[in-house]
């Protein structure tokens, strides 16, 4: 049972992050308690966060040369450069 409220409100978090509504007015045009989505929206964000982890990075160039400066560019827009 919990398992399937739970599948539920993941996908209307899903669908409000699409909606490009405020949270309140996506809860009133679904007919659900804007703290009771709050506290999905909050569980679910740390179900993602929890999915973070570590990468194996491995560094080449085509000549062979390696780069003065290794540039990681972040899916959030976040660039990191390491001089190396």
């Amino acid at each position: 049972m919990r398992a399937q409220l739970q599948e539920q409100m993941y996908a209307l978090i899903l669908k409000f992050e699409s909606s490009g509504q405020t949270r309140r007015s996506f809860c009133e045009s679904h007919g659900i308690k804007l703290p009771k989505f709050q506290y999905w929206h909050t569980k679910y964000q740390q179900s993602q966060q929890a999915k973070v982890g570590f990468a194996k990075l491995e560094i080449s160039s085509p000549s062979g040369l390696a780069p003065k400066i290794l540039t990681i560019k972040m899916t959030n827009g976040t660039i990191i450069e390491i001089p190396v």
